[in-house]
């Protein structure tokens, strides 16, 4: 008896072994090159997958230094023809979160494009692992219809509130898979809080930053700090390095308890993008909150913030500032389903700023 479960422990050892072997890894950071795209290019981001490089620590209050450490946005492209893929990667902190699911918090999103530029989203429903340390998505019965050998062009999203340390994607022996380098489009770059890192998207795909880049074929670079966007000059320095196509400061919502910066850190903002840019800039105001009908009170300091906004908004408007764009609380109309818990949308939510932003955005990309 004890040689038959030795030997049936070595037969499993043994397919075990062989199936391991039938899998090849690719690691997007190997090699001259880095493959992790939508963040503003920096030589010391060449081994990370954080949004903002270690030469910031010093001038950045801790918690925004954190938070930038978070892979929200960040998206890795490669072609692939595989009938099945596997993504495994390295959580550092936990997936539990309040207000948000794990699959959106620290899970993965797959998208492909075949050579006709038709869209599909890949899911993952019985192959999936997210938690600390290791998680694993495992993505199967892949089909290819265009005839292209390279198979389509896939975009993978990183997670939205977690610190990734490494990723790596698997598909079988005989198959072929190359990483694409990040788009060279001007991007959109978005500054924002919670709501714009992704709070509380079902999956990284859906947070709105995500849907904007998919809609137009453009990369967002996703600067969103949860609590702690507050147009400080550090991280509006940092985005005046970048030749964009759009600027949008989205920043209200975390801004409503510090009125009286709101008028002069929104002038400054915007008068530091015009000293290197004439491309259009989008303020944004606070989206309200979809229960104020039962509790009125509870949009009062967003309604004084949003006052602010609009205040700066109309003095540059009057000092001669061209380009300058308005997203208001009306455009926004976060429905009263929007909402996961009254602050941060639901995916519901997530289309709701999504379509308030294609309006002019449709109007001012080329």
């Amino acid at each position: 008896m004890r040689h038959l479960l030795l030997s049936i422990i070595a037969t499993l050892g043994l397919i075990f072994y062989a199936s391991a072997q039938e899998t090849k890894w690719y690691d997007p950071m190997e090699g001259d090159k880095c493959y992790v795209g939508c963040r503003i290019d920096h030589p010391e981001l060449r081994d990370n997958y954080h949004r903002l490089p270690a030469s910031m620590q010093s001038q950045l209050r801790s918690a925004v230094w954190s938070l930038s450490q978070n892979s929200a946005g960040l998206t890795i492209r490669f072609y692939c023809n595989a009938p099945s893929i596997t993504v495994k990667y390295e959580l550092e902190g936990g997936t539990n979160m309040h207000n948000m699911a794990p699959m959106g918090s620290s899970g993965v999103a797959l998208y492909s494009m075949d050579k006709n530029g038709r869209e599909r989203w890949c899911a993952a429903p019985s192959g999936l692992i997210i938690r600390r340390g290791e998680s694993r998505y495992s993505y199967r019965d892949l089909v290819y219809e265009d005839g292209n050998p390279e198979g389509y062009l896939y975009e993978l999203y990183l997670p939205l509130y977690n610190t990734v340390k490494w990723v790596k994607l698997g598909i079988p022996e005989g198959y072929n898979l190359r990483f694409v380098e990040p788009d060279n489009k001007k991007p959109i770059i978005v500054y924002g809080t919670s709501i714009a890192q992704g709070a509380s998207a079902s999956r990284p795909g859906m947070a709105w930053t995500s849907i904007l880049k998919r809609k137009f074929n453009t990369p967002v670079i996703n600067l969103g700090f949860s609590g702690n966007g507050r147009l400080e000059a550090p991280i509006v320095d940092h985005i005046c390095k970048v030749d964009a196509a759009v600027y949008i400061l989205d920043c209200i919502p975390n801004m409503c308890g510090m009125l009286n910066t709101i008028v002069p850190r929104i002038t400054e903002a915007v008068e530091k993008i015009r000293r290197v840019s004439s491309a259009p800039i989008i303020l944004a105001e606070h989206c309200g909150v979809p229960f104020a009908e039962s509790s009125p009170k509870s949009d009062e300091a967003h309604n004084k913030g949003n006052k602010e906004c609009r205040k700066a908004y109309e003095q540059l408007k009057k000092q001669g500032v061209k380009g300058l764009y308005y997203v208001s609380k009306e455009d926004i109309a976060l429905t009263r389903d929007g909402s996961i818990d009254g602050w941060h949308p639901t995916d519901i939510g997530m289309m709701d700023y999504v379509n308030a932003y294609s309006k002019v955005l449709k109007k001012v990309l080329k």
